[in-house]
């Protein structure tokens, strides 16, 4: 496959375009039933993509031939990264569905020997922060009085797709799926990017996972932490990753090299540019970012103390703000301000 474009696609395609990883996921998500017909196991990706070029910021797919109930098939996985529903997902997945079945018959060499067609079973991740509110099905797009009058039902294609609505999924549910550390922590990245309040609440519970993946394969987790990085709409990042070093270690290098690859790009954020006195600014701007949005509100007289302390301080602060359960744990009033 092509190097992905929109950060979105590039975890995505990292992630599930592993025959392994995708099917410990459908195994998850897919209706008992269906799972049990399924040799997931027999699972291959495909090369080919059948977004139209229209929603190609807003979809990602892939494809993959699958034993069902010992006949060839196919399991075609939608990542939909826009932020609220697409209303017409059903007639979308329509459209992909058909033209997977026309490359079928194509490849086929003639329509006899196209049939009986194969059966592909569409299933959308949907990652969006507010949750799926959308039709699933196509039936549901029609006008429901006419839906229900005798006969009319025929007429109506039968199409739905299996909705994997990650805004729905708690962090233990995430962990009952049973996947390994780069699918959890993928769909995580994926689930809490939307908001930085929410990312940085549940980055305590993903810590260890993140630190103890960068270990192994620093490459994934410099992967989704480039993905944070690029998609996390409304945090200062410095801050924000001193917090990061303190539960995760083994991450401190990777966020650097990050960085570093992103400024030399032109599109590092998080980082003040200038002198270190703006750089100092930008610091103690987003420690109190931070704090107002895990804590709400901050008083004067801790911001007057974020003001007067040095660099150094504001950086121990911004690292205690993962694990810390009131203000008084971030900064001590007691300590020494210099």
């Amino acid at each position: 496959m092509s190097e992905p474009k929109q950060p979105h696609d590039a975890l995505f395609k990292m992630t599930f375009g592993n025959p392994a990883r995708a099917a410990a996921e459908l195994r998850a998500v897919l209706p008992p039933a269906l799972v049990q017909a399924i040799d997931l196991q027999s699972l291959q990706l495909t090369a080919s993509s059948f977004v139209d070029r229209h929603f190609q910021g807003r979809h990602s797919d892939l494809l993959f031939l699958a034993d069902i109930d010992g006949k060839p098939g196919y399991l075609y996985l939608l990542f939909e990264h826009q932020n609220a529903p697409d209303s017409l997902m059903p007639f979308r997945l329509l459209r992909y569905v058909v033209l997977i079945l026309e490359r079928h018959i194509q490849d086929a060499g003639s329509n006899a020997a196209s049939l009986p067609l194969p059966l592909v079973i569409p299933v959308v991740l949907h990652h969006g922060a507010s949750g799926w509110r959308g039709p699933t099905s196509m039936a549901e797009l029609f006008d429901q009085d006419l839906v229900q009058r005798a006969g009319v039902i025929a007429y109506i294609p039968q199409m739905s797709f299996v909705l994997d609505d990650l805004a729905s999924v708690s962090d233990e549910g995430l962990v009952a799926r049973n996947l390994d550390d780069l699918s959890a922590l993928a769909l995580w990245s994926m689930r809490d990017a939307r908001t930085a309040k929410r990312l940085l609440i549940s980055l305590q519970f993903w810590a260890l996972r993140l630190d103890r993946l960068a270990r192994t394969e620093p490459a994934a987790v410099e992967q989704i932490l480039r993905y944070l990085w690029l998609v996390v709409p409304d945090i200062d990042l410095d801050p924000f990753l001193s917090a990061l070093h303190s539960a995760a270690p083994a991450t401190e290098t990777l966020t650097m090299t990050i960085a570093e690859q992103l400024e030399a790009r032109g599109i590092a954020k998080g980082k003040a540019e200038g002198e270190a006195k703006g750089e100092a600014k930008g610091l103690r701007r987003s420690l109190t970012h931070l704090l107002t949005l895990k804590f709400g509100s901050v008083p004067d007289s801790a911001i007057e103390r974020i003001d007067r302390a040095t660099e150094e301080q504001v950086l121990a602060w911004s690292a205690r703000v993962l694990s810390a359960t009131s203000l008084v744990d971030v900064i001590d009033p007691d300590g020494p301000v210099v």
